[in-house]
């Protein structure tokens, strides 16, 4: 940081008797400038520890900004406080949280400014794991098993099964276990 305060001497003549005042410039401490934006963004199911936002600050001054988390999800996430690389700390699930806020802190060791975050959490559609081909004999009971799905949410989490298509009406599935009778 460059000095804080400088002293000069005014001199003032009008002819030959000069006055003379000394004076002290105080300089004013700014806070860093954080110049990233407001959003970030993961993927859900994505692993613990994934690059979420990169906080960017400057100091006037050239000084060195270090970077923490405060608000109401900061727990969920770290942040270098170098680099100001912000992570996740465990996976994120779209169907448990779909956004998370904190607030990116840039400090240069006396003033510090904050920037809100929205951090969006991308929903992954279930893979379904099961065949394409079901099948039944012929004359088989109303209610028989013809096929079952089997999906995985990327998350772990709960996924539910529905039918669609123009044979949809003939068939029935269970939302829960993904058989088809």
């Amino acid at each position: 940081e460059p000095r804080s305060w400088y002293s000069i001497d005014v001199v003032a003549s009008a002819g030959t008797l000069p006055s003379t005042q000394a004076v002290t410039v105080s300089v004013a401490n700014v806070a860093p400038s954080i110049s990233s934006g407001a959003a970030g963004s993961v993927t859900e199911g994505a692993p613990a520890g994934t690059t979420v936002y990169t906080a960017a600050a400057s100091d006037l001054a050239g000084g060195t900004v270090t970077y923490s988390l405060t608000g109401a999800d900061a727990g969920a996430f770290s942040v270098n406080s170098a680099t100001g690389v912000v992570t996740i700390n465990a996976i994120p699930d779209y169907e448990s949280k779909s956004s998370y806020a904190i607030n990116v802190v840039a400090s240069d060791g006396a003033l510090s400014s904050s920037r809100a975050v929205t951090v969006s959490v991308g929903d992954v559609a279930p893979t379904i794991s099961s065949g394409a081909v079901g099948g039944v004999a012929e004359g088989a009971a109303a209610g028989t098993t013809v096929y079952t799905a089997v999906a995985s949410d990327v998350a772990g989490g709960t996924v539910t099964y529905s039918l669609a298509g123009a044979d949809a009406g003939a068939f029935t599935i269970d939302p829960s276990t993904g058989v088809v009778a």
